[in-house]
């Protein structure tokens, strides 16, 4: 049994704190704020990067939605015709426009000008439906020479005279090779009609003056 001095030392003791266990508390205290600050950096960093990914995305939803805007636009709003073709000469895109006013096909893709050209043929005739003969010729040209360049095409469409003012240029990828072929059509037959009519009544302007100089001429020599 414990005597009255004994006790006395032992709630002596439980009050004295002893120094290395402080210290061992202080590194754990140290080692665990550090295990927490380094914690802490890799979810700010892996928070941060979400951030990016998602303001990326955002923008990349942004730039594709603006992507899809224009590609409605040139396929559904735009008059003029539009299409793009690979190396071999098939469609991989063609707008609304050249689709209904040319091509007579509702999905022309993986096809080219002479198989298009023979569905109308086969349907028309062969006197109704010319125009596409010289098509594949500039762009192989356009290819051989790998610079835009412009074209008037013309000929008989589904029975009717048509004239196209076509620009051409090639496609390259990121390296620099060319892959395909894009064209712009417009369609300038009345125009052109206009212009040929314009010319014809010149000439029959001019027609009309020569003859009257003629008769006034004849007149003249009658009298004489």
């Amino acid at each position: 049994m414990k005597t009255y001095f004994q006790r006395i030392v032992d709630n002596v003791k439980c009050w004295i704190v002893d120094p290395l266990k402080i210290r061992s508390d202080l590194n754990h205290i140290n080692s665990s704020t550090a295990k927490f600050q380094g914690d802490l950096y890799h979810h700010t960093r892996r928070l941060e990067e979400l951030i990016k990914a998602f303001t990326n995305m955002d923008e990349k939803l942004e730039q594709q939605m603006f992507l899809e805007q224009v590609n409605r636009a040139l396929h559904y709003s735009v008059p003029d015709m539009f299409w793009v073709k690979d190396l071999n000469g098939k469609y991989i895109k063609a707008n609304d426009a050249i689709r209904k006013k040319l091509l007579f096909c509702e999905d022309p893709i993986g096809r080219d000008d002479r198989s298009l050209a023979k569905d109308i043929v086969d349907r028309v005739g062969a006197n109704n439906h010319t125009f596409g003969s010289i098509c594949g010729n500039s762009d192989l040209e356009v290819l051989r020479q790998e610079t835009a360049m412009k074209f008037n095409e013309d000929g008989i469409v589904n029975g009717s005279y048509m004239m196209l003012q076509v620009h051409k240029n090639v496609v390259r990828d990121a390296k620099g090779n060319v892959i395909a072929v894009v064209g712009v059509g417009r369609d300038i037959t009345y125009e052109v009609n206009l212009l040929n009519k314009g010319l014809a009544l010149t000439k029959c302007e001019e027609a009309r003056s020569i003859f009257k100089e003629i008769i006034e001429h004849y007149r003249f020599s009658d009298r004489s």
